[in-house]
C-alpha cells in the first residue's frame, strides 16, 4: 500500500457538504442497477446461499445494463470467505471515480469490516483509500473497522496515520472510535499513546475502561491494570465479564492472593454473572497464588465447565506435579465434559510422561491420531517424543520424529534430551552432530550430559565450541561448566570462568553462586569461595554444603563447624548431604569428639537416618585418629551391611598406623563383597611391603594378576602458561626431563642440608637402598614440582594435581621446598588439598 496516498487523502478529506446528492432509488436492498427495471432481482439476491448463485444472478442482471452492485458487494462481504471477499472487491473496483449512489458508505464499511475480519489488512486499507478517492466520507463506524485491520496486521505506521485522520475529521471524541484507538495502541505496544487517548476522552464507557485495563494486563503492567480496575469502580462504571477476566488475570501475574481475593469479591458485590472464562481466570489466579484448595473449590462448584476451564485446571495439575489428578480430569472430560483439544492432550501427554505411564501415553497417542490433532502441530509431536523417551521407548519416539515433515530445533532437542535422560550419551552425541540447527538448549543438554558422565574435559571442549559458534551462554551453561571445572581442579580455568560470568553480566542467583563456590572449593581456593559465598543474598542448604565442603577439603574443620552453627542460626534445615561434608571436615582435622556429636545428632536432633556414606565417614574419622579398635567395633555394630568402601577406609587407616593384623582381617572381609576395586589389594600389598613381608606381597599381586587387575600408576600434573604437563612416577619421557633431573638434584642437596632424610618405607619394592632412594626421588609429584620451579618466576605459586594419595615423603618434600624456595605449593591428591607455605601444611600433618 502506498503510505503517501493514504497520508495525502487523510490530510484533506472531502467535506460531506460538497458531495453530490444521491439519486433517488427504490430501495437499498436491491442491486441498485442504473436502469429502474433491474430492481426485480432483489428478492433473488437475498435468497442466494452460495457465491456461485450470486455470480449467476450478477451475470443475468449485468446483461440488462451496468449496475453499482451495492447489495451484491454487501452480500459477498457478509459471507466472509476469501473467495466472496475477492469477488466483492472486484465489483467494488469496477466503480467509476466520482460515481456516488446511496448506500456506498455502508458498502465500503462492510468491505473494510470483512477484510479486517479475514485478516486482509492491506485490502481493508486499500478500500479506505479508494472510498476517499471516490468522495465517500467515512463515518464513526469506518475507523473502528479500519483500525481493527491495522491492529490485526500490526501496521503501526498506517494505524498512526489513521489516528491522524480521525483527529482531523473530528471523530476523536467519539467514544466508539476512541475505544478502538486505545485498543490499537496497546495491541501495537504503544502504552503511552493508548493512555493519552484514554485520558483525553470526554466520555468513557465500560468498553473504554476495559480496553485500558486489558491493554495494561497484556502488556505486563499488571499493577497498573489492577489500579485502574479500582479507579473504574470508584468512578461509577460497572465492570463486565471481560473487565473481570482481565483484572483477575493481572492479579494472577502479580501472584498477589489478597489483591486477587479483593477483585474476586466485586463479582458478587456488583451482581456480575460469572461465565466460563471468568471461572477459568479465577482458577488460574488462585492456583498461581498458591491457593489450590480455593481453586479446586471453584472448579468443583462450577456447573457449566467449558473447555478452557478444564484445560486450565489440567495444566496447573501438571505444573504442580499432580499428574494422576490431571489424568483424572481428562477422564471426566471424556465421560461428560467437552471434547479434548490439542491443549488438553498436551497436558495429558505431559502427565503420562511424568508418571512413566506408557499405557496412558499410548492411549493419548491413539486419541490424537483418531482426531487428527497431530497434523501441522509440532508441539503435539514434540510432547509425544518426550513422553516416549521418558517411558524408555526410544524406538517409538524415533518413529514419530522420522514421520515429522517439519522437524524444528525443539523436535531435535526433545529426542536429544531423551537420549541423555536414558543414559545413552553416545546416541545423543551422534544426534547432536546431525542437527541442522542448534540452539542454546541443545548445547546445554550436551554439556550437562558430558558432566553427568564425568567427561569433564569434553564438557569444557563443547563450551569452547559453543562460543566459537556464537551461542551466548546462560546460567544453566555456566553451572555445568563450573561443575566440570571443579572436577578437573583447574584453578586457572576456574578464575577464567568466574571472570566470564562477571564480564557478561550474568544475573547472579543462588544456583549459579553455589556452583561457583563449589568450583573454587574443588579447585583449592577456599578464599575466593568464601568471598562469593559471603556476597550471596540468599543461601539454601546446598550453598552452605558447598562452602562447608570447601573448608573440609582444606582441612579447616573448625571453620566448617562454625559455618554449620551460623546456618542453623539463620533457620536453614540441614539435610543428609551436609553431614557428609561436616564429618569429612572433622575427619581431615582430627576432630573426633565433634564428629561423634554430629553423627549422634543426625537422628536424635534432626531426624536424619544415617546412610552408608555417613558410616563410612565415621570409620574414616576414627581410623585417621588411630582409634582402629573403635573403628572396627563401629563397623560391627552398624545396622546396615558395610560395603567395600568402608572396609577399604579401615584398611587405609591400618596402613597409616601400621596395623598389619587388622589390615589382613579387613582385606579378608572384602572378597565376600565381590569387590573388583583395584585399590583394595594395592593397599594391602603396600602394607605388607612396608613391613617387609615380600612373600605376602607376592601372593596379593598374584591374585591381582589372576583377576586381571592392574595397579594404577602414580601421575601428577602441573599447569604452566595454560599448558598442562603430566608426569608419571619413574617416567623420564618429558621433553624437559634433563632440566627436571638437574633441578631435582639441586633440591635434594638443599633439603639434605636442611636435615631431610628420605623415608624409604614409601618405596614398596624389594630392591636395595640405593635403588629405593632413586625411585623415591622420581615420584610424580616431585617431578611436577621441579618442573614448575624451573618454568615459573620466583615466588610464583606452584599447583600440582595427583591421581593418588600423596605419600609421607613427598608431603615432607613439599613442606621443605615451600620454605627453602619461598614458594606456596598446593597439591591436590585423590583425597584432599594440601596447602604448603613456609614449611608447614594446612593439614597439620594429619591426612
Amino acid at each position: 500500500m502506498a503510505l503517501s496516498s493514504l497520508a495525502a487523502l487523510c490530510s484533506s478529506p472531502p467535506p460531506v457538504s460538497a458531495l453530490p446528492d444521491p439519486p433517488a432509488i427504490s430501495g437499498l436492498n436491491g442491486l441498485s442497477p442504473v436502469a429502474d427495471d433491474a430492481a426485480a432481482p432483489n428478492a433473488s439476491l437475498r435468497s442466494c446461499a452460495t457465491l456461485h448463485e450470486i455470480r449467476q444472478l450478477h451475470c443475468r442482471v449485468a446483461k440488462k445494463g451496468p449496475t453499482h452492485g451495492n447489495e451484491l458487494i454487501a452480500k459477498c462481504a457478509e459471507m466472509g470467505t476469501p473467495q466472496s471477499i475477492d469477488y466483492a472487491l472486484k465489483v467494488f473496483e469496477g466503480w467509476k471515480e466520482g460515481e456516488y449512489v446511496a448506500g456506498s458508505l455502508f458498502v465500503c464499511n462492510s468491505l473494510i469490516r470483512a477484510c479486517s475480519a479475514a485478516g486482509l489488512g492491506d485490502r481493508a486499507v486499500l478500500v479506505f483509500v479508494r472510498m476517499l478517492e471516490m468522495g465517500v466520507a467515512p463515518d464513526k463506524y469506518t475507523f473502528p473497522f479500519l483500525l481493527s485491520a491495522c491492529t490485526r496486521a500490526s501496521w503501526i505506521r498506517e494505524g498512526v496515520q489513521v489516528h491522524g485522520a480521525i483527529v482531523k475529521m473530528g471523530f476523536a471524541e467519539d467514544v466508539f472510535v476512541a475505544n478502538t484507538l486505545v485498543h490499537f495502541h496497546f495491541e501495537c505496544g504503544d502504552v503511552v499513546d493508548g493512555r493519552r487517548v484514554f485520558d483525553k476522552m470526554p466520555e468513557r464507557n465500560v468498553v473504554s475502561w476495559t480496553s485500558l485495563i486489558c491493554g495494561y494486563s497484556r502488556r505486563d503492567c499488571p499493577e497498573e491494570a489492577v489500579s485502574l480496575f479500582f479507579d473504574m469502580v470508584e468512578a461509577g462504571a460497572e465492570p463486565n465479564s471481560v473487565t473481570m477476566v482481565c483484572a483477575i488475570s493481572a492479579c494472577a501475574k502479580l501472584q498477589d492472593l489478597k489483591l486477587g481475593e479483593r477483585v474476586h469479591s466485586y463479582i458478587g458485590d456488583l451482581d456480575i454473572e460469572p461465565n466460563g472464562h471468568m471461572v477459568s481466570a479465577l482458577v488460574d489466579m488462585y492456583t498461581k497464588c498458591g491457593a489450590f484448595v480455593t481453586a479446586k473449590h471453584i472448579f468443583d462448584n462450577c456447573v457449566e465447565r467449558n473447555l478452557v476451564l478444564y484445560n486450565t485446571f489440567m495444566s496447573h495439575y501438571v505444573k504442580r506435579g499432580m499428574a494422576r489428578e490431571a489424568l483424572a480430569v481428562l477422564g471426566e472430560m471424556l465421560e461428560q465434559g467437552p471434547q479434548p483439544d490439542r491443549v488438553t492432550m498436551l497436558s495429558a501427554i505431559s502427565a503420562s510422561a511424568t508418571l512413566n505411564e506408557l499405557f496412558f501415553g499410548k492411549s493419548c497417542h491413539g486419541y490424537i491420531l483418531r482426531n487428527g490433532l497431530q497434523e501441522q502441530d509440532d508441539n503435539i509431536n514434540n510432547a509425544m517424543i518426550d513422553m516416549y523417551m521418558k517411558c524408555g521407548k526410544s524406538g517409538l519416539a524415533c518413529t514419530i520424529f522420522n514421520s515429522m515433515s517439519n522437524k524444528t530445533v525443539v523436535s531435535w532437542n526433545s529426542l536429544l534430551a531423551g537420549y541423555v535422560r536414558n543414559g545413552d550419551v553416545r546416541s545423543a552425541r551422534e544426534m547432536f552432530d546431525e542437527m541442522p540447527e542448534k540452539d542454546l538448549f541443545s548445547w546445554n543438554i550436551m554439556i550437562g550430559a558430558l558432566v553427568q558422565e564425568s567427561l569433564f574435559e569434553e564438557a569444557i571442549k563443547f563450551f569452547r565450541m559453543m562460543q566459537r559458534e556464537g551461542i551466548k551462554a546462560d546460567k544453566v551453561t555456566m553451572v555445568s561448566v563450573a561443575s566440570a571445572c571443579g572436577n578437573l581442579g583447574s584453578l586457572g580455568l576456574a578464575k577464567w570462568i568466574y571472570h566470564y560470568t562477571e564480564e557478561n553480566a550474568f544475573e547472579r542467583d543462588m544456583l549459579l553462586d553455589t556452583a561457583l563456590v563449589d568450583m573454587f572449593g574443588r579447585c583449592g581456593d577456599p578464599r575466593i569461595a568464601m568471598q562469593i559465598f559471603e556476597k550471596m543474598e540468599k543461601r539454601d542448604v546446598s550453598s552452605w554444603t558447598a562452602i562447608i565442603c570447601a573448608m573440609a577439603t582444606e582441612g579447616n574443620g573448625k571453620q566448617a563447624l562454625e559455618l554449620f552453627k551460623e546456618m542453623l542460626c539463620q533457620g536453614v534445615e540441614p539435610d543428609d548431604i551436609i553431614f557428609v561434608g561436616l564429618l569429612t571436615a572433622c575427619s581431615h582435622s582430627g576432630l573426633v569428639k565433634q564428629g561423634r556429636q554430629l553423627f549422634q545428632s543426625m537422628e536424635e536432633i534432626y531426624g536424619i537416618s544415617p546412610q552408608v556414606v555417613h558410616y563410612g565417614c565415621m570409620v574414616d574419622l576414627l581410623g585417621r585418629a588411630g582409634l582402629l579398635e573403635e573403628a572396627l567395633d563401629f563397623i560391627k555394630s552398624m545396622p546396615i551391611e558395610p560395603n567395600d568402601i568402608i572396609w577399604g577406609s579401615l584398611l587405609s587407616s591400618c596402613r597409616t598406623h601400621k596395623n598389619v593384623e587388622m589390615a589382613a582381617y579387613a582385606a579378608n572381609r572384602i572378597p565376600e563383597l565381590t569387590s573388583d576395586r583395584t585399590g583394595i589389594p594395592v593397599i594391602l600389598s603396600n602394607i605388607y611391603a612396608s613391613e617387609g613381608k615380600w612373600s605376602e606381597v607376592a601372593k596379593v599381586r598374584l591374585q591381582m594378576k589372576e583377576r586381571g587387575m592392574h595397579k594404577l600408576p602414580g601421575s601428577s600434573s602441573t599447569e604452566v602458561n595454560g599448558t598442562v604437563h603430566e608426569f608419571s612416577s619413574g617416567d623420564e619421557s618429558h621433553l624437559e626431563m634433563s632440566r627436571v633431573a638437574q633441578m631435582l638434584d639441586e633440591i635434594n642437596c638443599k633439603l639434605r642440608d636442611a636435615g631431610h632424610v628420605p623415608d624409604l618405607r614409601n618405596v614398596l619394592l624389594d630392591v636395595d637402598e640405593h635403588e629405593k632412594k632413586f625411585l623415591l626421588s622420581r615420584h610424580s609429584e616431585k617431578l611436577a614440582i621441579a618442573y614448575a620451579l624451573i618454568s615459573t618466576g620466583q615466588k610464583m605459586p606452584v599447583r600440582v594435581v595427583k591421581n593418588l594419595r600423596t605419600c609421607s615423603d613427598c608431603h615432607t618434600f613439599a613442606k621443605l621446598v615451600s620454605k627453602v624456595y619461598d614458594r606456596e605449593i598446593t597439591i591436590r591428591d585423590n583425597n584432599r588439598f594440601h596447602f604448603f607455605k613456609d614449611g608447614f601444611c594446612s593439614c597439620g600433618d594429619f591426612w
